[in-house]
């Protein structure tokens, strides 16, 4: 790579990982102006030779789950509607390459802090928000491309004569900003050693007031049962929340759209198989309604298209879930942070469609990348013979 071209390669890679970790605290716009910054960061790598293939394991499992959803809309009502809504809804996994292909040490460190220290602004922002009301009052657009305006609060109840908000940061919806924050609730446990910031982030999730949300946090004691081991800390988390949610009669799973499914379908039963089609619910069972991420892949891609979603899970999970303990502090740290943020999205998915949502799908494909690229990275602790250690 010639000189004028590295250095081109250099702007285009740290611009992108700028905007795109900023982005995820900001409507998904901005995240998707990194993107196309990465994508010719990109490009520059492929022309000039410089990109190899980096096996991953998710491949087969990605293309199986891809393949289930284009054989599901073919069978529908409407195929060319429903893989274009199938590839609109779940093209953002390309993201999960980004930091495979693009992201070495050097470029990790920047879009960890950058994305830490969103995370931890963002926080601040919604902590203000919700306790005295603050909300930038700004409308603006470029072209079709960016465009902001600013969220209506909502009271959720007062303290004697002052008012507490719903926290729904810049994104204005409270579900999908809700689960944003959640995921940098855990990346910033993973990548800020101060301990204020991790607080600042669980309180503003907590300010949210989107108690659905809060179930993300079981990723907690299935992390501490799994990874660390620890068994009492586990089990008193797991207790703990499990008392909170009885308090919140708002959270729960409606057992009952399993058997709506099953009955809706009865009379054809290769719809079963193959679902209604992505997009093509309400006109195929208008009495179903999917709040669940899981219900509305089995319902719209059948049995097919779930059970590849689940086998790009485990797969992931079986890959990805731990590092070696060679591995730096800070990239083990990071791992577990990306992991948590992956788990909670998906617990949440129980109850919520989450990762469908554009704005969250781009942030939460991303994180699954960057446990990829700090497992595969391989970077590792020196030993330091004389003093029997590592650094």
């Amino acid at each position: 790579m010639s000189v004028s071209t590295k250095k081109t390669y250099n702007f285009f890679i740290s611009l992108g990982i700028v905007t795109l970790s900023l982005g995820a605290a900001f409507p998904q716009d901005v995240m998707h102006v990194g993107f196309v910054v990465l994508f010719i960061a990109f490009l520059l790598q492929f022309f000039k030779g410089n990109l190899k293939y980096i096996p991953t394991g998710l491949e087969k499992p990605l293309l199986l789950f891809l393949a289930a959803g284009i054989i599901s809309s073919l069978f529908s009502k409407s195929p060319l509607y429903g893989i274009s809504y199938f590839l609109e809804k779940f093209w953002y996994v390309i993201f999960l390459f980004i930091p495979v292909y693009l992201f070495q040490e050097s470029e990790l460190k920047k879009f960890t802090s950058f994305l830490a220290w969103a995370g931890i602004g963002v926080a601040i922002y919604t902590v203000l928000q919700s306790l005295i009301g603050m909300n930038f009052n700004l409308e603006f657009n470029i072209g079709e491309l960016v465009k902001f305006s600013p969220p209506q609060l909502r009271q959720v109840f007062t303290i004697g004569s002052h008012p507490v908000y719903e926290g729904v940061g810049v994104i204005g919806r409270t579900p999908e900003f809700a689960v944003q924050l959640m995921m940098m609730l855990f990346f910033v446990y993973g990548a800020f050693r101060k301990q204020w910031g991790l607080f600042t982030a669980l309180l503003a999730v907590v300010l949210t007031f989107a108690f659905q949300v809060w179930t993300g946090l079981f990723a907690v004691p299935a992390y501490l049962l799994l990874s660390k081991k620890r068994y009492v800390p586990a089990a008193v988390s797991f207790v703990l929340l499990v008392f909170v949610f009885i308090l919140l009669p708002q959270v729960s799973f409606n057992t009952g759209t399993l058997s709506s499914i099953v009955d809706a379908f009865s009379d054809t039963p290769a719809r079963m198989l193959v679902g209604a089609g992505p997009g093509q619910l309400r006109e195929t069972a208008p009495s179903i309604t999917a709040g669940s991420m899981y219900i509305k892949v089995l319902a719209e891609g059948g049995l097919v298209t779930f059970a590849a979603l689940i086998f790009l899970i485990y797969s992931y999970y079986k890959r990805y879930f731990s590092v070696p303990p060679s591995t730096k502090e800070i990239w083990r740290k990071i791992h577990y942070g990306c992991v948590l943020a992956v788990t909670a999205v998906l617990i949440s998915a129980l109850i919520l469609p989450v990762p469908l949502s554009p704005v969250n799908a781009i942030l939460f494909w991303t994180l699954a990348g960057v446990g990829v690229k700090t497992k595969q990275g391989g970077w590792t602790r020196r030993l330091v013979s004389q003093y029997r250690r590592v650094e």
